[in-house]
């Protein structure tokens, strides 16, 4: 493929059950779902496009945080969290997508496809989850995010289907726990630190 477009999870409506796939309908509710629609029709009609829809979290070499560090780094300064229960979604370490990303290059996919963790998981479980595996105690309240007024609509079912790239490819993707899991990894490898002078090589 010549051009890799980084798409998102919000271009699906949310308004159901189950896990979404590649061949279900776009109907995006916010701006930014619009906005990454219109960008996937323009790169499908190039000759080589790959369109990526995913949800990405780990650590960040820029100063700021990740859906993952925001959650690690809060509850070890002690402070008290409200995660949505009712929303859903299959966050991928963005370590993995990389080699996935890299493998795909290799392979010349192009086209459309899901590449997200395998199967789905809500806020408020994904954080229980990274206080788990970070041995954390802060507190961690389940929170409904019909209780909110956001400043803009938010997608409540963004949990999608990885399976036509795992299919494609021939591979395994984490599950959201195991994400985690190797999220933990890293950081006591030094990941982070290292990352952000640019000497890691794992």
């Amino acid at each position: 493929c010549k051009m890799i477009f980084i798409s998102s999870d919000a271009v699906y409506h949310g308004d159901r059950q189950g896990l979404y796939k590649e061949t279900d309908p776009v109907a995006p509710i916010s701006v930014y779902g619009k906005t990454k629609v219109a960008a996937e029709q323009a790169v499908l009609q190039t000759t080589r496009g790959l369109v990526v829809r995913t949800n990405i979290y780990g650590y960040n070499f820029r100063n700021k945080n990740s859906f993952g560090e925001w959650i690690r780094n809060s509850l070890e300064s002690g402070q008290e969290l409200n995660m949505f229960y009712d929303l859903w979604f299959s966050p991928i370490l963005v370590n993995e997508l990389a080699e996935i990303l890299a493998l795909c290059m290799e392979k010349d996919v192009c086209g459309l496809y899901n590449i997200c963790a395998t199967g789905s998981i809500s806020k408020y479980d994904m954080a229980m989850e990274i206080k788990k595996a970070f041995e954390l105690t802060g507190t961690i309240n389940r929170a409904s995010m019909k209780n909110f007024e956001f400043r803009a609509p938010r997608t409540q079912n963004m949990g999608m289907d990885n399976a036509a790239i795992r299919k494609l490819l021939n591979i395994s993707i984490a599950t959201p726990q195991e994400g985690v899991a190797r999220f933990r990894q890293l950081w006591d490898e030094g990941y982070p630190q290292l990352l952000k002078k640019g000497g890691y090589e794992g």
